[in-house]
């Protein structure tokens, strides 16, 4: 099994939450490089996927690999804004698929790219609703949102193309609150 994008939602480390601040991204280290505002959390480099091609006796031609949102541009992502407004996933022209709060043109929560290597970045801008209020370490994902897709090309056009499912490695964190009282 490949590794997950985690992000916490935490910028300090809370009681036994060992990767509080694993995300936690100075300016420079933006995968994103200001593209959709200062994100709080990013991890880069995450190896979700093995791609593994062959191009037979016609040589060698291209690879690529790409996202794609499993229903569709403006896909509802299954996750809601702290607020409470529904976040919808968007393929932006540079191949990076957006989760907006709302519209094409709406706030950009999160954003996630995917690399030639099967690498994945994930930058977070806003705060994400959580549904277990009693959990301050809860688990939200894009299970069945999104796919990383491979397109093998040989030196004749012939093309191959395999899809595998990625949202559940996309990971979003809660930072819930914590309460301490102790007698004097």
């Amino acid at each position: 099994r490949s590794d997950n994008a985690v992000l916490d939602e935490a910028l300090v480390v809370v009681g036994a939450d060992s990767n509080a601040t694993a995300d936690n991204v100075p300016p420079a280290a933006d995968p994103f490089a200001g593209a959709y505002g200062s994100p709080f959390g990013a991890v880069s480099g995450v190896d979700l996927v093995d791609t593994t091609v062959t191009t037979g006796a016609d040589g060698p031609g291209a690879t690529t690999v790409s996202l794609s949102i499993v229903a569709g541009n403006g896909t509802d992502s299954g996750l809601k804004t702290t607020s409470g407004t529904t976040i919808n996933l968007w393929l932006e022209s540079n191949g990076t698929v957006t989760g907006r709060a709302g519209g094409a043109t709406d706030t950009v929560v999160f954003a996630i790219k995917i690399d030639g290597d099967g690498k994945v970045s994930v930058a977070q801008y806003g705060t994400l609703k959580h549904p277990d209020g009693t959990n301050a370490d809860d688990s939200v994902d894009l299970t069945g949102k999104l796919d990383a897709v491979v397109l093998q090309t040989d030196a004749d056009g012939d093309s191959a193309t395999k899809s595998v499912g990625i949202g559940d490695g996309i990971q979003f964190q809660d930072d819930g609150p914590t309460a301490d009282i102790t007698r004097r």
